[in-house]
């Protein structure tokens, strides 16, 4: 994954949370909020974007200012866009067998959750065969 500047991933991460709420179904919420800053092409114009607008805010030379502000807002659109289309492209990932998995995965869960396995405890005490010998613990 490249390495993009620090505007970029914290307005990437504001993104993909704004779009993963629009989501009432964990499932699909988490899978846009994960997946949406993973997009090459959306990262890769959030960062030209912040940059360009960086530049216009860091330069003195007006034509500067105003093509760099000009490349932001047109890099913004086109991010707008894509941020659009994985959004669109995330949800029909999920089709009806990743929904039964997610089910089935979360019914194996609920079932090891009541039945972990575990014996109960039983309380203890060491075996005395007279004499005062004692061979170990003997359950009660």
């Amino acid at each position: 994954m490249q390495d993009i500047c620090r505007d970029a991933r914290k307005r990437l991460n504001e993104t993909a949370r704004h779009q993963a709420e629009q989501f009432d179904s964990v499932i699909l919420h988490n899978h846009v909020a994960e997946g949406v800053p993973e997009d090459s092409d959306l990262r890769r114009l959030v960062d030209l974007a912040e940059r360009s607008y960086a530049l216009a805010a860091d330069t003195d030379d007006d034509e500067i200012d105003t093509a760099a502000f000009s490349a932001g807002a047109d890099l913004n659109d086109a991010a707008t866009e894509r941020v659009n289309d994985v959004v669109t492209e995330l949800v029909a990932e999920l089709d009806d067998d990743a929904i039964a998995a997610a089910r089935d995965e979360r019914d194996r869960f609920l079932e090891d959750d009541e039945d972990d396995g575990r014996e109960e405890p039983t309380r203890s005490e060491p075996a005395d065969f007279g004499g005062g010998e004692s061979t170990g613990v003997q359950d009660l």
